[in-house]
């Protein structure tokens, strides 16, 4: 762990404690941060999760590839995945969706029903691949786009400045993740990599004069996403249902 702010729990070998920097964390183990806590967890293999308020994960072994894999019972987890050697993967998982992910500045949000998942930078045109577990469809995002998973279906949508400042204010304290950026890690040798487009992507999300990323995608859904269960606001109300909803 490289980083804890307010409450944030570990569970090793059924046994929870209270989360500390420096601590190595193993196959199995759990993470919980409470309403004001947040975590930055370094992996092996060039990659960083941080864990916004009121998240639950668990780290995964290995099953028939090599790399990371991770399970998210709720809230949101954002991760930065550098240079990695092929044939390694980075994979997040939820009870209905799943996420592998390429060199790519993302993040998976789940309330235990609905999966959201975006891509907020990548030198990769296909960052991301998002997986509906119960009917194995898939869809693959780009930088400046984001997917959400609901009643098996598929709701892309493109991001917007205020999208990126939201999931920054989350980790708000942490410090910024940094992996490696070059190198290649199954030969041993530099290997240039072109860093330059994964930031333009994120300064053109942030410029609101810019085009916008994802050019092509037709909008399904509106700003409006899951996040609302880290910060405080309640999920969407679909508009057929608002309608019977009971007024306050």
């Amino acid at each position: 762990l490289e980083a804890v702010i307010g409450k944030v729990d570990v569970t090793i070998a059924g046994k929870t404690s209270k989360a500390k920097v420096g601590q190595v964390l193993g196959f199995g183990d759990v993470l919980n941060t409470g309403f004001n806590g947040r975590v930055s967890l370094r992996h092996a293999g060039n990659a960083i999760s941080r864990l916004a308020p009121n998240t639950d994960l668990t780290l995964l072994a290995p099953t028939k590839s090599k790399g990371v894999f991770m399970s998210l019972t709720k809230g949101l987890i954002r991760f930065l995945v550098g240079q990695r050697a092929p044939g390694e993967v980075f994979e997040v998982s939820t009870r209905s969706a799943v996420a592998a992910v390429k060199g790519t500045d993302a993040e998976v949000e789940t309330d235990g029903k609905q999966t959201r998942s975006a891509v907020f930078s990548s030198e990769h045109k296909q960052a991301l691949s998002f997986t509906d577990r119960g009917t194995g469809k898939d869809i693959d995002l780009a930088p400046g786009q984001s997917v959400t998973l609901q009643d098996d279906n598929f709701k892309l949508r493109e991001l917007d400045p205020e999208d990126l400042r939201d999931s920054d204010r989350l980790f708000k304290g942490l410090p910024p993740p940094v992996v490696d950026e070059t190198g290649d890690h199954a030969k041993g040798e530099d290997k240039p990599r072109d860093d330059k487009k994964r930031e333009d992507n994120k300064k053109l999300l942030l410029d609101k004069n810019a085009p916008k990323l994802g050019a092509g995608v037709k909008p399904i859904v509106g700003k409006a996403t899951l996040a609302g269960l880290v910060v405080g606001r309640p999920l969407p109300v679909p508009a057929a249902a608002a309608k019977d909803a009971p007024t306050t």
